[in-house]
């Protein structure tokens, strides 16, 4: 555990090979071939940042594509397709 700064946060430090995770921004995304696409999904935690509702569409593709049963929240009519295709679609909204 150490501390940050004057923030005073305290974060946990785990080596990279004690945990299997990924990170991956909506540009990158873009660039993926089929080997980029079975590297990033062999991770059992990915972080999926800044996707278009285009990308959000072609996570689950390529997750359903491997036999993986694939939940997405979406909130909007940007998000209809992806929740469409998604086997678990779970709409949010605000009311009130």
């Amino acid at each position: 555990v150490e501390s940050s700064g004057r923030n005073h946060l305290k974060l946990s430090v785990i080596g990279a090979k004690q945990i299997n995770w990924g990170v991956a921004v909506g540009d990158d995304l873009d660039r993926l071939d089929e080997y980029g696409w079975n590297e990033l999904l062999k991770k059992k935690y990915i972080v999926f940042a800044r996707i278009n509702p285009y990308q959000k569409f072609r996570i689950i593709e390529e997750c359903q594509k491997r036999g993986e049963i694939v939940a997405v929240t979406g909130q909007g009519v940007s998000d209809t397709q992806a929740l469409a295709c998604a086997n678990i679609g779970i709409a949010m909204g605000v009311t009130g």
